[in-house]
């Protein structure tokens, strides 16, 4: 697309499972804006099936999925000075207009943003690492806000992008780290880059093999599966007056016993979003996280609506997805 075109393509969601590639007006560019060329837009698996699936009450229809994506500054507003063309940049999401709701707006070729709101990549870090680093950032705001630092002994179950790259974040800090995953590709990418201490969860009886790792308890229990089931037990994994962080996404009601929570005197932490995105690139760049090993899936952006179907039909074939808008 040439600088100065006003429409862009975009990955709308029309309805339920209705995925298109449009053709969209673009926003006009403000003074604090920047213009950014997609090459890569990540694709949240469990976050964006809920949303396509018509589960998220936040994102009405119609409206552009996504809320990661990365490329190169192609133009910048007449107040900007933090941003300069041709410099490469990890964006959340773009500005959109009407009738599309705005949504989280990542999957676009062109992105509309205001300055503040991107982030530079550095030279060591390629672009797919750089498409999915905001996964890396949400697992950063549930471990800074549930506490975790050298030492603790810490239980994620669930090991899609999110639970592993929390996962690797531990490590990083030097925690006692044990996973319980039940699909097999994903518990040999945990062995590889999170711990030895991976169980598989429809072969053990998780309860009695983290007492037997962590005797009197994890100091925190991480459910990032999403199931909402797991909550009973990870009542009875954390120890006394531990922290449970629920970094998975759960439609509609949840419920846990208080008795066993309030006899524990738990603390139960509630993540929304990501922080730290200059922080977690710069880890990738020290290779402290790997996030181009775990990549299963890259689409060229016209394939989207296929690369959604296995989204909706075939989540567990899936780690990290990319769309690819070069």
């Amino acid at each position: 697309m040439s600088i100065g075109s006003s429409k862009t393509r975009a990955v709308v969601v029309h309805g339920v499972c209705d995925v298109r590639v449009d053709e969209m007006p673009l926003a006009p560019l403000r003074r604090t804006d920047v213009r950014v060329r997609t090459h890569y837009s990540g694709i949240s698996v469990g976050t964006e099936r809920w949303l396509i699936t018509g589960q998220r009450p936040d994102a009405p229809f119609p409206t552009i999925t996504g809320y990661q994506n990365c490329g190169v500054v192609e133009e910048v507003g007449s107040m900007v000075k933090s941003v300069v063309v041709g410099e490469r940049v990890s964006v959340g999401t773009t500005r959109v207009v009407p009738p599309i709701h705005q949504g989280w707006a990542g999957h676009v070729e062109t992105v509309i943003a205001d300055a503040g709101l991107v982030v530079g990549i550095p030279d060591a870090v390629s672009w797919e690492s750089a498409a999915l680093e905001r996964l890396a950032a949400v697992g950063l705001r549930g471990a800074r806000m549930a506490n975790i630092r050298y030492g603790d002994n810490v239980v994620i179950i669930g090991q899609g992008m999110i639970g592993h790259l929390l996962g690797q974040i531990c490590r990083s800090w030097d925690a006692n780290v044990v996973v319980a995953e039940r699909l097999s590709m994903r518990r040999d990418l945990s062995r590889q880059w999170v711990t030895d201490a991976v169980l598989d969860p429809e072969e053990v009886d998780l309860v009695a093999e983290v007492q037997r790792h962590f005797p009197g308890g994890a100091d925190v229990v991480v459910e990032a599966s999403g199931f909402a089931e797991n909550l009973p037990m990870c009542l009875e994994m954390v120890r006394e007056q531990g922290r449970i962080l629920l970094q998975g996404w759960y439609p509609g009601d949840i419920s846990f016993n208080f008795q066993r929570a309030h006899h524990k005197r738990i603390t139960v932490h509630f993540p929304c979003y990501l922080e730290g995105e200059d922080v977690v690139l710069t880890m990738i760049e020290r290779e402290q996280l790997h996030i181009e090993p775990l990549i299963t899936h890259i689409f060229p952006s016209y394939q989207a609506p296929e690369a959604f179907r296995l989204v909706v039909e075939e989540p567990e074939s899936i780690m990290g997805m990319l769309l690819d808008w070069n």
